[in-house]
């Protein structure tokens, strides 16, 4: 199990991001999300292009979530629109050596939030082309093999213009499971797929922390929720105050299914003494029954880098890294 966990400042679009292959009642996860390049550059305003003016910039992260991964070497081609001709992808990313980061995004790994331009054009989307790092190394801005060359990408996801919006902040997760990856599903896995979820960049006047539950793991049987243990003190040794359900709102009684996320839920700063458990959600059975415990414990860790906090507001108006379309001719 991954973990992507916000203070109320940063508002991540997914607060308990889960990416396993086979899961024991109680065991390691696969550590916490790394970042994989610091804060987006400002090069100022985006030029206009072939006549093609955009409406105006989005900002999107990346989230791998696929077990198993190579580190990924991710790609964006825009998909045409009316008036809109394709063009060929870009390579997305910047290197960190504070993070020993090449550019690539590894598993379970964070992007920062990278500006990228909307069209005012009918049918314009976007296509993530992902490769093995040791098919395509990384190269800032670089150009992708075009469209059924070699080397081929590992998997493709898409999503839509209409899925983002100006001036927001989106993080894109890429769940899944690669061909020939040791997972064992509840029936076939699925494929690789990207999910598009708001953020929330709003801080908390009470001082709490936002988080939000997103279900990554194909290889669970049922839906899940998750119970917060306050005063979690080892796997031996639980505190006196039994851990209680946090998300989803006990209302949900189906859970989460793989690919769902819950809203936002506000609760205190959760430190060391804090952790999460993760349970089948049965009909018949009650809320946190440790018969139903999938995973957990699982210690939360926080506060999240420097590097997975937003640009600064000032700072928002950027170039963007990704590919501007020409007026098809």
């Amino acid at each position: 199990m991954s973990k992507l966990f916000s203070r109320s400042l940063v508002g991540l679009g997914i607060a308990l991001a889960m990416g396993a292959c086979s899961h024991p009642a109680v065991g390691n996860d696969g550590g916490p999300l790394r970042d994989t390049s610091p804060p987006g550059y400002d090069a100022g305003p985006p030029a206009m292009d072939g006549a093609v003016v955009s409406t105006g910039t989005t900002y999107v992260r990346l989230v791998n979530l696929i077990p198993a991964s190579p580190n990924l070497t991710v790609c964006l081609a825009a998909i045409p629109g009316t008036g809109v001709a394709p063009l060929p992808a870009h390579i997305l990313g910047q290197p960190d050596a504070r993070l020993m980061s090449d550019g690539t995004l590894p598993y379970p790994g964070v992007s920062p939030y990278l500006p990228a331009l909307i069209y005012d054009a009918p049918g314009y989307g976007y296509e993530l082309r992902l490769y093995s790092r040791n098919d395509l190394p990384f190269s800032a801005l670089g150009l992708c093999p075009a469209e059924g060359a070699s080397p081929a990408p590992i998997a493709t996801a898409r999503f839509t213009g209409a899925d983002v919006m100006i001036d927001h902040h989106y993080t894109l997760t890429l769940i899944g499971v690669l061909p020939n990856t040791p997972v064992t599903c509840p029936g076939a896995c699925p494929e690789v797929q990207v999910r598009v979820f708001e953020d929330s960049l709003i801080s908390s006047m009470t001082g709490n922390v936002k988080v939000r539950l997103f279900n990554a793991v194909p290889s669970l049987p049922y839906p899940i929720h998750v119970c917060f243990d306050l005063d979690y003190q080892s796997a031996t040794s639980n505190g006196p105050i039994p851990p209680s359900r946090s998300l989803p709102p006990a209302a949900d009684t189906d859970g989460i299914a793989f690919g769902e996320v819950t809203p936002f839920i506000s609760i205190p700063p959760v430190t060391t003494a804090g952790a999460f458990y993760t349970h089948a959600t049965i009909p018949g059975h009650p809320d946190c029954d440790p018969a139903t415990l999938l995973l957990g414990p699982t210690t939360v860790p926080l506060p999240v880098p420097q590097t997975a906090r937003p640009p600064p507001t000032a700072s928002r108006r950027r170039a963007s890294a990704w590919p501007r379309p020409a007026r098809a001719t």
